[in-house]
Order: C-alpha cells, then structure tokens, then sequence
C-alpha cells in the first residue's frame, strides 16, 4: 500500500496504490556445501499504479503524480554459486521481468494496455569469479583476486498524454554492461588494493531520461589504488 496525495495547482489529486505480490521458491545446498542455489517465481498485481511525469499544461507546478492504471508483473530470478576448490568461488545470478498494463485511466492515459513499466529493466544478469590465497613470501599476507562482469537491460520512458506516438515521447536506456576487477593484500590490519572499474568503458546512458535531459552514463574507465587500515 501507498497513499495517495495531491498535486499542486488544480491538477487533481491521485488515489492510493495497493499491490499484491506471491513468491513461491526453493533454496538447495549441496551436503559438501561447495554448490548453493536459489530459484523463485514471483507474481505482482498493482491497483492504480501511481506514475510521476510532466503535465504540459500545468508546467509550472512540474512534476505531477497520477494513477496512470493497473500493472501485471511476472517475473522469476535465480542464482548458483559454487567452490570447484578451495578458496575459488564462481557465481552467476540473473532475473526476467515480463511488466504489463492490463488497465488503464481513459483520462490519465500515460500508458496503453500492453505497454511495458517504465525504469524496470526486462533482465539483469551477473557474473564474479573470487579467489582467497596466500601471497607467496608475504610472511602471512593474504590475497584476494575478484573479477565481476554485470549486465542490465533496457530500461524505457514514455508519456502518451503528451504525445501518443510511441516513436515521439519516449526514449530507453542501453544495455549496461559492467566489467570490475580487483586484486588486494592485507596483512595486519593493513589492506592494499588495486582495480580497475569499467573495463569495456561502457557509454550507453544508463537511464531512460535522455528525452528530457537527465540522462547519465557510467563512469569512464578507472583505475586506482586503495590503502587503509582496518581497527578491530
């Protein structure tokens, strides 16, 4: 549940939104607990779902928030981690959203029946492979060596009540695909690391704002060095 409110102006207030979620899952761990794994369903049923946007004529208030109708979401999400030996640990996780208006406000007519929840990407998936080890003549330095790769769908915006023409108001994201790495020594308290963060140098905008010029894109590609030190 979440309540409803009001708008500046003369722009009408709008009503609460409820939503209805069901999950159903299952968790597995191998006896020798070198593999676990998680898989779910889930199912989302929204009432008068609350959307923000930008009422042309009534531009001065800005943004207003209106019950643009009532969403559908299936979606399932899973992951699996598992330890081919000691101190290596590999791990994938990965989600699909199916997102629909099954019902629509003929007069806050933001969205079709059909058309997909905005800033929701469709699917996420994500990779990381870690490994624990001794640092060779570190006199008891430990190591740590991690790669993550991250991947995220499009992500889409639109207001039919300003234009409905789909190829007019609305704009999508990139597909965001993230690759980190890092490599770090502790001793001591003592911790050292170096990294590297957007190794593909990803430049899709990572939001689907560009249509209203609030768009943003990831970090350019970084390297750098981190020394601290922790004080238990």
């Amino acid at each position: 549940f979440r309540s409803g409110g009001f708008n500046g102006g003369t722009v009408p207030p709008y009503e609460p939104e409820n939503l209805r979620s069901y999950e159903i899952g299952v968790k597995l761990n191998s006896s020798d607990h070198r593999i676990r794994a998680e898989l779910a369903v889930v199912r989302s049923d929204y009432d008068d779902y609350q959307i923000v946007g930008v009422d042309p004529a009534n531009i001065v208030w800005g943004t207003i928030t209106t019950n643009a109708g009532d969403v559908r979401i299936n979606g399932i999400d899973g992951m699996v981690a598992f330890k081919p030996v000691n101190g290596l640990q590999i791990g994938l996780s990965a989600s699909y959203l199916d997102t629909k208006f099954v019902k629509v406000q003929v007069i806050d007519s933001t969205h079709w029946v059909g058309d997909n929840l905005d800033l929701v990407p469709e699917y996420s998936a994500s990779l990381f492979g870690e490994y624990q080890f001794a640092w060779p003549g570190g006199a008891g330095a430990e190591g740590t060596a991690r790669v993550d790769f991250n991947q995220q769908g499009r992500t889409t915006y639109r207001l039919r009540y300003i234009d409905p023409d789909p190829s007019r108001y609305y704009s999508e994201s990139g597909v965001i695909s993230l690759l980190n790495a890092q490599l770090g020594w502790s001793r001591d308290g003592w911790w050292a690391e170096l990294y590297g963060r957007n190794l593909l140098n990803e430049e899709e905008f990572d939001s689907p704002f560009s249509i209203e010029d609030g768009a943003t894109r990831p970090w350019p590609r970084t390297f750098g060095v981190q020394v601290g030190y922790r004080f238990n």
